[in-house]
């Protein structure tokens, strides 16, 4: 005699105490397959506030430079992009456990089910009664024949459908009786009492047997009715299953997917036990169990490696490219940095230029006082100088601000936040030396144009976006085919009975005789699945959004290789002819300068005027300012062509990382990388 109610409340609770306690568990799990986090939030730099060389303000920029953050952020996406693409053809498992409990009432057919059941037991007890007191009135009367079976099924009314009671008959048949009597009377008739007597103390003995048989009957009838107690309202179906399971898709679309499936069931009516003789439905807890696997082959559509890793690849190739694109955000920062360093380094000779002419007036017009005390020159000589000073102290205050604009740009070229304006930084390198005539005229713009193709980063990185695209475009079109899946399933299912699946030790043991259960033997099930759009709108407009990225992209690479060839023709050209300026700037201001040498010995013996000095010295420092404007332009179209040809900075990409080799600002060498 059992109960479920209170075992299946117990492993509902164990199973909820499970699940707690796997929690922690879970969390480790999950840790160990975190992505790694992106990096901390940008913050920019602070301005050393002092002169910085070259290099340095290019470090401090490849630290803090906003651009470069945005684009390793990419990186660190398409990373994602990648992970989550090759996600879907990781192994993945499936646990499934459930707990049903479903209770319903018992409608008007299934209690007066029961209720005959209880009645039958209550006729069989009172007929059994009914019929042992009929015999014991037999008795008394001195008719010691067992009942007739013929008479016992009129008397019983087809309510008893057997006339025995375990191995003991509890009637006899006519013909039986009928000889009884007749061996009764003979004995009788010639005088055998002794024989008529042990026959009758057998029939006797007999019918009272028969008797106690029946009163047993009655009473176990009796017994079992209490047992059985009410009719049921109601039956509770306690379901547990546990469904477990493996999936693996291949790069070829084929999905492999094994799967163990137990399903524990007890089903009774509520508060009974389970046996009939005690109201209960009489029916065991059983477990079934099915393992096998099934296996999905798509035969057209998203079939084969073309189609169905084509988004991992692209994934993969955007991954590139946005690696290259991280390699050119550096390179555009190292230009960036260096053309604003140049034109700090211009407005900084600029100054100097002019704060060294306005020292030379003042100086002169020292000069100019000393000789109109000494009657030498008029004193309205000095009336143009005085002008001249100031407006000369007019563009110093001007050059001091532009250089002052010029530092800020620096530090925001690097990256930098300037709290106070004597905070930002200055510039400690001059300009570079203009390189001989032979290494200008060694320069071939056909080789240099190739060399450009061959390293620039962002041209690197539109190729990738186009084979990225191509892979696209290649999976739309291959998957314009029908969709044909074939479905192939095998497996074994076993049966157990028996146990109390609400008891945690009967539900594994009953899982594990379910599971070694053979006996049925083998089950397999295929299908095929056909879908047949007929107009296939759908594959159609995939395939021409696919081939109109690519097509797009392919422009986009070319048009930039137009760009790269046009920037670098211009560039050269450019860089020539500043040259020139440089050239012709640097002979006017060595010879103004000693024309500026001889009218200041001239005004010192008093054969010349202040003027003529002045005219002299503006004329020189207008072509020193063309120098300081040639270098700064010769310096920034260096440093632009360095850049056209991506040759400002050399790196490599490994393990889907950007790791800088080598940093070359300045120079006319231009090393062709290998492609990539």
């Amino acid at each position: 005699m059992r109960t479920r109610t209170p075992h299946s409340r117990r492993w509902v609770l164990g199973a909820l105490l499970i699940a707690l306690a796997l929690q922690p568990l879970q969390a480790k799990v999950a840790a160990c397959a975190a992505p790694p986090q992106p990096t901390t939030e940008y913050s920019p730099g602070v301005s050393p506030g002092a002169a910085i060389t070259l290099l340095d303000a290019i470090g401090i920029a490849l630290q803090h430079d906003p651009t470069i953050r945005r684009a390793q952020q990419v990186t660190f996406q398409q990373k994602g992009s990648l992970r989550q693409s090759q996600g879907v053809f990781d192994l993945s498992g499936v646990a499934q456990p459930s707990v049903n409990r479903s209770t319903t009432y018992l409608y008007s057919g299934q209690r007066k089910g029961q209720e005959q059941l209880r009645d039958l037991r209550r006729q069989i007890a009172n007929e059994s009664d009914r019929v042992a007191d009929g015999l014991q009135q037999q008795l008394s009367q001195g008719n010691n024949l067992p009942p007739d079976c013929s008479s016992m099924s009129s008397v019983l009314n087809d309510v008893v459908v057997t006339t025995q009671i375990g191995q003991q008959s509890i009637c006899i048949e006519a013909r039986q009786r009928l000889e009884l009597q007749v061996w009764q009377n003979l004995a009788k008739n010639f005088g055998l009492t002794t024989l008529g007597q042990a026959l009758d103390d057998a029939m006797r003995a007999r019918t009272e047997f028969i008797m106690d048989l029946l009163h047993g009957l009655a009473f176990a009838m009796r017994e079992q009715l209490r047992h059985m107690g009410t009719v049921p309202r109601s039956d509770t179906v306690t379901t547990f299953s546990l469904d477990l399971g493996l999936s693996k898709p291949f790069r070829n679309g084929i999905v492999f997917s094994p799967a163990i499936l137990l399903t524990a069931v007890n089903d009774n009516f509520d508060d009974k036990p389970e046996s009939q003789n005690y109201g209960g439905k009489g029916l065991p807890d059983k477990v079934t169990s099915t393992i096998g696997f099934e296996l999905d082959v798509p035969l057209g559509q998203g079939s084969g490696k073309i189609s169905v890793d084509a988004p991992e690849r692209s994934a993969r190739m955007q991954l590139q490219a946005s690696l290259e694109g991280e390699a050119f955000a550096v390179s555009s920062s190292v230009q960036n940095t260096e053309l604003a360093y140049w034109q700090l380094v211009g407005a900084q000779e600029t100054l100097a230029l002019l704060q060294r002419s306005l020292d030379t007036e003042q100086k002169l017009l020292e000069l100019g006082d000393a000789l109109v005390k000494g009657d030498q020159i008029a004193p309205a000589d000095l009336a143009y100088l005085k002008a001249r000073i100031a407006s000369t102290q007019g563009s110093v205050a001007q050059a001091r601000q532009a250089a002052l604009q010029a530092r800020i740009n620096l530090a925001g070229a690097m990256g930098l936040a300037v709290q106070r304006v004597d905070d930002a930084p200055q510039a400690s390198d001059s300009f570079p030396p203009l390189p001989q005539r032979e290494t200008l005229e060694a320069i071939k713009l056909s080789e240099l144009a190739d060399t450009a193709l061959a390293n620039r980063s962002d041209l690197a990185s539109t190729r990738k976006l186009l084979d990225s695209a191509n892979i696209l475009a290649a999976a739309a079109r291959a998957d314009l085919r029908r969709q044909i899946d074939l479905t192939f399933g095998a497996g074994y299912q076993g049966l157990h009975e028996g146990g109390i699946v609400t008891h945690w030790g009967d539900y594994w043991s009953s899982d594990w005789n379910a599971l070694s259960d053979f006996r049925a033997g083998p089950s397999a099930a295929i299908m095929i699945n056909f879908s047949w759009p007929f107009k296939n709108n759908v594959a159609l407009g995939r395939y021409a959004q696919a081939r109109s990225l690519a097509l797009s992209t392919e422009v986009q690479a070319n048009d930039l290789k137009r760009v790269i060839g046009s920037d670098t023709t211009r560039l050269v050209g450019s860089l020539f002819r500043a040259a020139r300026v440089i050239e012709q700037s640097q002979a006017a201001a060595d010879l103004y300068q000693q024309s500026l040498d001889a009218e200041t010995e001239k005004f010192k013996l008093g054969e010349s005027t202040a003027v003529d000095i002045l005219l002299t010295e503006d004329n020189q420092l207008s072509q020193l300012l063309t120098l300081v404007s040639a270098r700064q332009t010769f310096a920034g179209l260096m440093t632009q062509l360095r850049f056209a040809t991506g040759s400002l900075v050399s790196y490599k990409i490994e393990n889907d990382a950007v790791r800088l080799e080598d940093l070359t600002p300045v120079g006319l060498d231009f090393p062709r990388r290998s492609a990539r």
